[in-house]
């Protein structure tokens, strides 16, 4: 008796101890990991889907569409899902699971390269691997786990047969006949039927990636057999998506989802037809994902100057990594009831569950925004990025337990992005282009060397004297795709200027007279022998002016140096750098009296803004040497002398920017504007008729910049002294680097200004817009 009442003592204990373990394990799961066991619940029962957004169009200044959003069809891989549902990358893990169960094979790595540990020997070595090796406790949970998967996937792929009846018959095996090879455990199936499948299947799959190589961005780009290389290599070895981040001046790294957690575009732009068996299951690939998506199109071919300055856009989940901050993107395009917007109170039976689901759709439209948003990468996208850019949309949608989605309970609509008109003329671009790469071949043939024919560059800037505008601005040739790569972008080699700033000088030394500042009194001048001496040092004029030579108006026209010489000692250094400054093309700092002219950048335009790149000695700075600037600089300069007021520069259409009055220079803007039309006329771009016949106000440029005779800059620059019935005053300014030595400003860079007015005298859209007189000066 005593001893049966001690037995039932023993399992009474025993079942209180049971009890109560299963009461301290369901306490921790649902008080200690309550929040990670909401989260899997929410995850199951909620989705949120997202909506992609357009990105607005780029229009020229006429609203020609430049660039635009074109709708598309996109490959992407999952490979989460392809190595574990896909024949092939289950073949391949599990067999690398399985290698390294053997001693001496712990580094055993099999990939998708045909070869001695590919795809096909993973499929072999995979299939004979004894299925006793599936018994509980033979192998860590850890390894045999995914070696179930591995091989239900590998076999159910390629016989057919349900994966639930696959893993019966594995187990079953596995207690019945542990020998026997999993490959032959299929009643219906031998191994050598199975591989003869898995072989179709992995001949189809590369099949498949010949068909998408000519979507995948082209030459270069990566095929799908290397993207499925590396992400095997990132999914053995847990690698995740990194980027750095600015935290109050220090770089820190930060770290995302693993690699193979994202769904990596492969393939852009797929006909729907092939995209569509892949969608409805005609292509069995699980992990290669098609979805609707959106292609960045412009109009401008690739090469061209136009293309390169508008620029490309690129997924923000790479921009994020660059120079794009994504949280204030993130700040922008979530509104402050974006969340009570997406999850309503119905949605949710708690205030908790409902915040617990708003920080769920925060993350996830963080997550869908990197995958599947485009932010501007460089030029025009880039800087009018916030303006073009859209908003995903996103529905809360709700699934019942087998995921399929029952009812959507809200919406965020997508927002697409604004339209932005920029003041490029398209028409007046495509002319403009033709014009310099035409100039830039004419130029390299005079050249004997080829290694001079190479450095040989091309720019011609057109921009609208009273706006400010930039009408036009082409270089050649273009060495890239950013804008950085056109010339005169950048200068090329030294990028002084020359003779072009010889109105300025002039302006200062009417403008110290009138008012005291120390100068040379013009009466005092020198007549011009083709000589000067200074500090010792002989400096050279190229011809004998004479009496010319001490006459503002015929000095500038056959711009005689002797007489800038002369002038610029008068003025001394602080003067000359003063008739810079008043036109833009020297900095002037805050607090300087020509602060407000500088323009330190050009939004959308990556220009070098204008400087000093040598010490040049006053007299030989007076002559534009030492100044370095680009042709869109100092065509804002000679918008000054066209209108008596200094523009700001922009290439957005309609803005209203800031202007700097020149009205106190009115007097010695007249002495400058008539000897730059002296220069035209009987001066150093007389023999350029075609600037005479448009009674263009110019000044002719050759800088001799380098240690050879072949270095040479040769400019030209002007304006047209009216307005034309379009509202626009033209201004210009053309420029050839490189030039070798006898060539001039005026056939050099004159032409092209001269054919630039000829081409749009003779298209009558273009001839009404600019170039008939409709007022002015």
């Amino acid at each position: 008796m005593s001893t049966s009442r001690s037995r039932i003592d023993v399992l009474s204990l025993v079942f209180v101890a049971a009890v109560l373990v299963v009461v301290a394990h369901l306490f921790y799961v649902m008080v200690g990991n309550h929040e990670v066991w909401a989260a899997r619940s929410h995850e199951n029962r909620w989705a949120f889907r997202s909506v992609p957004s357009l990105r607005g169009a780029i229009r020229d200044r006429t609203g020609r569409v430049l660039v635009h959003d074109s709708p598309t069809m996109q490959v992407s891989l999952y490979y989460l899902r392809f190595r574990l549902r896909h024949p092939v990358g289950a073949a391949v893990h599990g067999a690398t699971i399985w290698g390294r169960q053997h001693p001496g094979g712990e580094l055993t790595s099999y990939d998708y390269a045909p070869g001695l540990l590919g795809p096909e020997a993973a499929a072999r070595d995979l299939l004979a691997m004894p299925v006793a090796m599936l018994r509980r406790g033979v192998l860590a949970k850890a390894v045999s786990g995914p070696l179930a998967t591995a091989v239900t996937t590998v076999m159910a792929g390629t016989s057919g047969i349900p994966r639930r009846q696959v893993y019966k018959a594995l187990r079953a095996a596995a207690e019945e006949r542990p020998a026997t090879a999993c490959g032959d455990v299929l009643a219906d199936f031998t191994s050598a039927e199975l591989l003869r499948e898995y072989e179709a299947l992995l001949g189809h799959l590369w099949w498949f990636d010949e068909q998408i190589a000519p979507h995948n961005g082209g030459a270069g780009s990566k095929r799908l057999l290397q993207w499925l290389e590396d992400l095997r290599i990132a999914s053995l070895t847990g690698r995740r998506v990194t980027w750095t981040e600015n935290r109050d001046g220090v770089e820190v790294t930060r770290e995302g989802d693993p690699k193979e957690n994202i769904a990596w575009p492969v393939a852009n732009d797929v006909p729907f037809d092939f995209a569509a068996g892949l969608r409805v299951g005609a292509f069995s690939h699980p992990g290669l994902v098609v979805r609707p998506a959106l292609r960045r199109q412009c109009v401008a071919p690739p090469g061209s100057a136009l293309h390169a300055l508008l620029g490309r856009v690129q997924d923000l989940g790479r921009l994020r990594s660059d120079w794009r901050n994504f949280d204030t993107y993130a700040a922008r395009e979530m509104p402050s009831d974006w969340l009570d917007e997406i999850v309503p109170v119905h949605a949710a039976v708690s205030a908790e569950e409902r915040l617990r689901m708003q920080r769920n759709a925060r993350r996830r439209f963080e997550s869908l925004a990197l995958q599947f948003e485009r932010g501007g990468w460089t030029g025009i996208e880039r800087a009018f990025d916030e303006r073009l850019s859209g908003r995903i949309g996103m529905r809360l949608v709700e699934r019942d337990s087998k995921q399929r989605e029952q009812w959507m309970w809200s919406s965020l609509r997508v927002k697409s992005g604004d339209d932005v008109i920029i003041t490029i003329d398209s028409e007046l671009q495509e002319l403009a282009e033709r014009l310099v790469v035409a100039a830039q071949a004419r130029t390299m043939v005079l050249h004997t060397d080829p290694a001079d024919q190479q450095r040989v560059k091309a720019a011609l800037a057109v921009i609208d004297a009273g706006t400010g505008d930039v009408l036009a601005f082409a270089g050649a040739p273009v060495a890239g795709p950013s804008a950085r790569q056109v010339p005169g972008v950048l200068w090329f080699s030294n990028g002084s200027l020359g003779s072009v700033v010889k109105p300025f000088v002039l302006i200062e030394q009417l403008r110290s007279e009138a008012q005291g500042r120390p100068h040379l009194a013009l009466a005092a001048l020198e007549a011009c022998s083709g000589r000067f001496r200074y500090a010792g040092v002989e400096l050279g004029c190229g011809h004998a002016h004479w009496d010319e030579g001490t006459d503002p108006i015929a000095a500038l026209a056959k711009s005689c140096n002797s007489f800038y010489y002369q002038v610029a000692v008068g003025l001394e250094p602080a003067g000359v750098d003063r008739a810079l400054k008043r036109f833009g093309l020297l900095p002037a700092a805050v607090g300087d009296e020509f602060a407000a002219c500088w323009q330190p950048h050009v939004a959308g335009f990556p220009w070098a803004s204008p400087r000093l790149v040598d010490a040049s000695i006053a007299p030989r700075r007076a002559i534009g040497y030492g100044i370095a600037a680009s042709p869109l600089a100092v065509a804002r300069a000679y918008a000054g002398l066209a209108t008596g007021q200094l523009p700001t520069l922009g290439l957005l259409a309609g803005q209203a920017r800031p202007v700097v009055s020149l009205a106190d220079l009115q007097a010695e803007l007249e002495v400058v504007r008539e000897g730059l039309a002296g220069c035209v006329e009987v001066g150093t771009a007389r023999r350029i008729t075609g600037l005479a016949d448009f009674r263009v106000r110019g000044k002719t440029g050759t800088a001799e910049v380098g240690a050879r005779d072949k270095e040479n800059n040769a400019w030209f620059a002007g304006y047209l002294p009216w307005t034309s019935r379009g509202g626009v005053q033209l201004c210009f300014c053309s420029v050839i680097y490189w030039v070798p030595d006898g060539t001039h400003g005026a056939e050099a860079a004159g032409g092209i200004v001269s054919d630039l007015l000829a081409g749009m005298n003779a298209d009558a859209s273009l001839r009404g817009r600019y170039v008939t007189p409709g007022g002015g000066k």
